[in-house]
């Protein structure tokens, strides 16, 4: 799944389909000047792979968000398009497990935000 404008909000771990941990069954969120984002509203998702692209520095929309207490366990890959990589908490608690790598090109900034 892709997730290029807009929000995508889900409440069920299954919404995403397939969960394997590989590229081809993850979800992916755009960079550049993309605004989209994936909410976890309340939901407990496992083994799901997640590719977020770089942003560029102005664009503060969130890859991922949270509202509720929420879990996620899955690798989280950064890609190029820009340098900013944007998680946050709107309301709850959200709770990552599994690795975080971004590519090695060039300076990386990751913003873990709570609101």
């Amino acid at each position: 799944m892709s997730i290029g404008g807009g929000r995508l909000s889900i409440t069920d771990a299954d919404a995403l389909g397939t969960a394997d941990g590989t590229a081809a069954t993850g979800t992916s969120v755009g960079g550049a000047f993309e605004e989209g984002s994936l909410e976890l509203a309340g939901v407990n998702v496992t083994n799901e792979r997640l590719q977020i692209s770089g942003r560029q520095p102005g664009v503060t929309a969130p890859h991922l968000t949270n509202t509720g207490t929420s879990q996620r366990n899955g690798p989280i890959v950064g890609t190029t398009g820009g340098n900013q990589y944007n998680i946050d908490s709107q309301s709850g608690t959200i709770t990552l497990t599994g690795d975080i790598t971004m590519p090695d090109s060039s300076e990386r900034i990751v913003n873990l935000t709570r609101r």
